[in-house]
């Protein structure tokens, strides 16, 4: 129950940066559009958080994995904070301008 409230939670605000990361349509310096950064970031971290809850749900019965999901977690937390913090500077560039 503890996972499927996080997961839920993880795409409620996955689906509410990329509805505001795809509203923003200026280049940046390099020519990287930010949706397509915004885009990306959130692929790679709903991949890895998908990923991760079925990994966990499916091997409840062998240590080694849940130790291995134990890990993983935190790779997912740490990716996580890396999407807020750059979706928050993609919106922080945007409403400065």
């Amino acid at each position: 129950m503890i996972f499927g409230l996080i997961h839920f939670t993880f795409k409620f605000f996955v689906h509410k940066y990329l509805i505001l990361c795809v509203n923003y349509t200026n280049r940046t310096s390099t020519g990287i559009s930010m949706p397509r950064v915004c885009l990306t970031s959130i692929a790679t971290s709903l991949f890895v958080f998908q990923f991760l809850t079925g990994l966990i749900f499916t091997a409840n019965n062998s240590n080694s994995i849940r130790e291995t999901g134990g890990v993983l977690i935190f790779i997912s937390a740490v990716l996580y904070i890396f999407l807020v913090y750059n979706i928050h500077r993609v919106l922080k560039k945007q409403w400065a301008e």
